[in-house]
């Protein structure tokens, strides 16, 4: 006996030689919720869920493609068959039978969780059966539509089993940590985190940050969590603040965003840990000692009272001294300049402004003296002080200067001594020096000369040329000066 698969309802015909059977299967009813404008097999053939029906008999009388191949049982194995006597279904009939049973008694729809060995690994399906009624309104068939759920319930397994994890470490971590939803409001903090900030739990979850305490004196520190939120900062990002503004204490909290799978923002992961202040500025004090001793200029720490507590080794090799040598000596016995006025106008200046910029001379210990600029910088420690100096050897660039201004002494000696007369103009072609030679050409003296255009000093005959040597002179951005070439000052 075969079935027809046609348009129709499913019916058994006689295949050749087979006599045709007493009692055909009944045709099935309509199923509730599908529009009966087609015959039900061309429907179920086109779902995405597997579909079987049964009879009363609990006969499998109709397989669709996508049952196929979520079950990988041929269709031919189902038809004609209870499910106790499909080799593969054979230890699900009892449940499957008994679900069916109460379909067909009760005249009501059921629903069930089923697992099932595919070959490539277990799959789930959420089954949901619906009665079908004939003309007198019995119970004719059962439509058993399942849907494949195994990729929502492996992720849902797997978010369970990531849960977990997450709780796990939390609860057992020496740090503090929260998770903040996409509102920034606490949705998870750990039991650390509430006793590390001496706050209750209740303070936080479902509030803000700036919610639960006053930062109105801290705006920055919702500032990156609300650059995350509205999608401007994607990386993790770090901050420092004191914790409810000098309440609580300092804390370093370090904030990653959370994205879903789209890449859209969907809150934010945070650690906290508390910071200790006394051992914080211990470790930068240290570091900047380390860095200042490795530096390649002088650098000198001395009290408020002038004494000099150590020096790096560059400031021992440049005085000639040894540390043993130079620690304890008063800062005037290397600076050659300085006075104890000048010692407290300097201090005056450091302690008004943290800072003191200048230029002395320093005497080394073989009595040379050399030019050095001079930075002082005051550091604070608790209730401890440290001044820093920074010197620098300006000996070549006092060199520079000194001879450069005797090269500017000689060359105005040579200006103003010249016979040839000169004017020297400015950018914008207006006499700015001008020689003797100069005024006593033209007639005039310096202070009259001054700020003129020398066109109005040019013969008549002369001002065109000159006019288009200032226009090259503009272009190539050089500087000017006129000398006279024989032409005649106007009356």
């Amino acid at each position: 006996m075969t079935f027809d698969r046609g348009s129709g309802p499913l019916a058994p015909v006689a295949a050749a030689g087979d006599p045709m059977p007493r009692h055909p299967l009944p045709a099935p009813g309509p199923v509730p919720g599908l529009a009966p404008a087609r015959p039900p097999a061309f429907l179920f053939d086109e779902l995405p869920d597997g579909v079987w029906r049964f009879d009363r008999r609990l006969v499998i009388v109709y397989a669709n493609p996508a049952m196929v191949q979520a079950t990988a049982v041929a269709w031919q194995d189902f038809i004609g068959r209870q499910l106790r006597e499909v080799e593969q279904f054979q230890e699900f009939a009892p449940l499957w039978e008994a679900k069916l049973s109460a379909v067909f008694d009760s005249l009501e729809g059921r629903s069930f969780k089923f697992t099932y060995p595919y070959p490539t690994g277990a799959k789930s399906f959420d089954v949901r059966l619906y009665v079908e009624r004939n003309g007198a309104g019995e119970a004719s068939h059962v439509t058993a539509i399942a849907r494949d759920i195994t990729v929502p319930r492996s992720a849902l397994r797997a978010t369970r089993t990531a849960d977990a994890l997450v709780s796990t470490l939390m609860s057992s971590a020496r740090t503090g940590m929260a998770v903040l939803d996409r509102d920034l409001r606490y949705v998870r903090c750990n039991t650390y985190l509430v006793q590390m900030l001496g706050v209750e739990t209740r303070q936080l979850l479902g509030r803000r940050l700036d919610e639960a305490f006053d930062l109105s004196g801290q705006p920055d520190v919702m500032r990156s969590l609300i650059r995350m939120r509205d999608n401007d900062l994607r990386v993790p990002h770090q901050v420092e603040y004191q914790f409810c503004g000098g309440e609580f204490p300092w804390i370093r909290e370090r904030r990653t965003p959370l994205l879903n799978a789209q890449g859209e923002f969907n809150g934010v992961f945070v650690t906290i840990e508390r910071l200790d202040r006394e051992r914080f500025a211990e470790t930068s004090l240290a570091a900047l000692r380390h860095a200042l001793e490795r530096a390649g200029e002088m650098v000198l720490e001395i009290r408020r009272d002038g004494g000099i507590v150590d020096a790096n080794e560059t400031a021992l090799a440049w005085l000639g001294y040894s540390r043993e040598q130079l620690t304890g000596l008063r800062l005037s016995a290397i600076d050659a300049n300085l006075s104890e006025e000048r010692f407290a106008e300097i201090l005056e200046a450091l302690m008004a402004h943290g800072g003191f910029q200048g230029e002395t001379r320093y005497r080394t210990r073989m009595g040379s003296e050399f030019a050095v600029d001079v930075v002082l910088q005051r550091v604070e420690h608790g209730e401890r002080e440290f001044i820093f100096l920074l010197v620098r050897d300006i000996s070549d660039r006092k060199r520079f200067e000194v001879s450069l201004a005797e090269n500017g002494e000689r060359l105005s000696t040579i200006f103003n001594e010249s016979p040839v007369g000169i004017l020297l103009l400015d950018g914008r072609f207006h006499i700015r020096r001008v020689n003797r030679a100069a005024c006593s050409l033209l007639g005039q003296r310096e202070l009259e000369l001054l700020g003129r255009d020398p066109a109005s000093l040019l013969h008549p005959e002369d001002r065109d040329a000159s006019m288009r040597e200032r226009e090259r002179l503009a272009v190539a951005g050089g500087s000017v000066t006129e000398e006279d070439r024989g032409g005649s000052a106007p009356a």
